[in-house]
């Protein structure tokens, strides 16, 4: 199986969307810069970007135990993971204010991509390229992030404002 642009960037698409909705709610926390927000966004696309890399690796090991079945089984493991997904297994309700620390960026990175090790395994037993799928993710991911910030910072104005006129 060989990955296109377009089959990446189906696969990325949902894949960032965590991202962007824990951005929203730091965006929304406060007011942000552009470098702060760059330094986000940009922390946040390593790892979503990055823990492919670590599935395919982790594939090759098991690629290697499953032999000629690998493909058949990381198809399966492709389409669980869909399933999971898209049955909504990833409800997190806690709330993020913004500025958000070095320590708690790190860990929401590490928390919103773990997923994407499981599609790096589905698909590196499938015979991934892997320089398009990395590029395309984090071209995706990158952009619904800075969205996700953008859009909490502009909600928390509105939100500002209609409070202050329902006060009067």
């Amino acid at each position: 199986m060989s990955a296109t642009f377009v089959s990446s960037a189906i696969l990325a698409a949902p894949l960032g969307t965590d991202s962007a909705a824990l951005c929203t709610g730091i965006g929304a926390g406060g007011r942000l810069t552009v470098r702060r927000r760059l330094v986000i966004a940009g922390t946040l696309t390593s790892f979503e970007a990055g823990m492919p890399v670590v599935g395919v690796l982790l594939a090759g090991i098991i690629g290697d135990a499953l032999g000629h079945y690998a493909q058949w089984v990381g198809g399966a493991l492709l389409v669980a993971l869909g399933l999971y997904m898209l049955h909504g297994g990833d409800e997190e309700t806690g709330e993020v204010t913004a500025p958000i620390g070095l320590g708690a960026l790190l860990v929401a990175g590490l928390a919103v991509s773990v997923d994407e090790i499981a599609v790096g395994v589905s698909l590196g037993l499938g015979g991934v390229n892997l320089p398009v799928l990395v590029t395309t993710i984090g071209l995706i991911v990158f952009t619904a992030t800075m969205a996700g910030l953008t859009l909490g910072v502009l909600l928390s104005k509105h939100a500002d404002r209609a409070g202050r006129a329902a006060a009067y």
